[in-house]
């Protein structure tokens, strides 16, 4: 089936399917703690941004991968410019797709963790706000069950209010007991 034939969300969801997404997802929550993890992202998506060239969730996660490798460079000139390309690239990748959760999750978790001279901090509120709000509908739905738990995790260590930790707490609850019920 061609991906011109479907509509938006069609686009959406078959790109979600894709054998690529699960792999970019399980290489990124292990390059979070594991740098050797970063460069296999980073070869990874710009492979798949090859076959995808308008796919904001490969950009996103591309620009994701660059900020883990500023993260994760020694030369302070080369953590900057990682950095500003990383976040060049998530910034374009939420303009192109800005209701497209995981997009938005990519982008809050990196700029959330950046220290302040970057200037980030505005917008990784924004980002969240807009995670918070979007917990209870279809977009979270769609998410799979580790991308969900990281997602969970990673805002218990924001500034939730106590009825959104409340939630939150609820919601990785209902995934804990989905998968021993």
């Amino acid at each position: 089936m061609a991906l011109l034939s479907l509509s938006q969300p069609e686009q959406l969801l078959a790109q979600r399917e894709d054998g690529t997404v699960k792999e970019l997802q399980e290489i990124y929550l292990a390059a979070i703690k594991s740098p050797s993890a970063v460069e296999r992202g980073l070869k990874l998506t710009e492979v798949a941004l090859m076959e995808r060239k308008d796919s904001a969730l490969f950009k996103a996660y591309h620009g994701a991968f660059l900020a883990l490798k500023a993260r994760d460079s020694f030369w302070p000139l080369r953590k900057w410019n990682f950095a500003q390309d990383g976040l060049k690239e998530l910034d374009q990748a939420v303009a192109s797709e800005n209701r497209d959760l995981e997009v938005r999750l990519l982008r809050a978790t990196i700029t959330h963790n950046l220290p302040l001279f970057f200037n980030r901090k505005e917008e990784a509120g924004q980002d969240l706000k807009w995670i918070i709000e979007t917990l209870d509908t279809n977009k979270y739905q769609g998410l799979r069950r580790p991308v969900k738990m990281f997602l969970l995790n990673f805002l218990l260590t924001t500034n939730l209010s106590l009825a959104e930790e409340r939630r939150v707490k609820e919601l990785r609850t209902e995934i804990s007991n989905a998968e021993t019920g």
